[in-house]
């Protein structure tokens, strides 16, 4: 099946077999995820979309030239998914972080993961504000190889979100 964008819920392990992928606005080829990467892309937070690069690249044994890039998606072995049931239950009961507020239609789905191939309102990649875009491009631009960065704000204005764009970019 080809896709240029996936997003993927749940944990899982991500390797990259030909081309260059992006996610969390960080490029990644074969040659640096020789080992698969751990991704947890829980349902309580922007999942992360992967989107296949192009690079003009001839893939003679695949019909589409559209695609250019072959990721292996495995299960996750880390079972954090347990660790916050039994948190929840014990000290918060409340539903778990990582049980999806929606159905997963259409999908394939793993032990510790879900493709999702149809979207819903509650499942919306993160977008980025336009000023946010800027100032990471800005401080990119700087090229200063020992810096040091203050992410401030008021509560739940994204400082964890913004951090997390800015140490993916860098």
């Amino acid at each position: 099946m080809f896709w240029r964008n996936l997003i993927i819920l749940g944990n899982f392990n991500l390797s990259v077999i030909l081309g260059t992928i992006e996610i969390n606005e960080s490029k990644l080829t074969f040659q640096n995820t020789l080992s698969p990467l751990e991704i947890s892309a829980p349902s309580s937070h922007p999942l992360p979309v992967i989107t296949s690069i192009n690079l003009n690249q001839s893939i003679s044994s695949l019909e589409s030239k559209e695609s250019s890039a072959i990721i292996q998606i495995k299960d996750s072995h880390l079972n954090i998914q347990s660790l916050d049931q039994i948190w929840s239950s014990l000290y918060h009961p409340k539903p778990s972080i990582w049980s999806s507020s929606f159905k997963v239609r259409n999908s394939f789905h793993s032990k510790s993961w879900s493709l999702i191939l149809d979207f819903n309102p509650t499942t919306v990649a993160l977008q980025l504000p336009n000023s946010w875009s800027a100032a990471l491009s800005c401080l990119l631009s700087s090229n200063s190889s020992s810096s040091s960065y203050f992410i401030q704000g008021s509560k739940s204005a994204g400082k964890s979100t913004m951090a997390f764009l800015l140490i993916s970019s860098l």
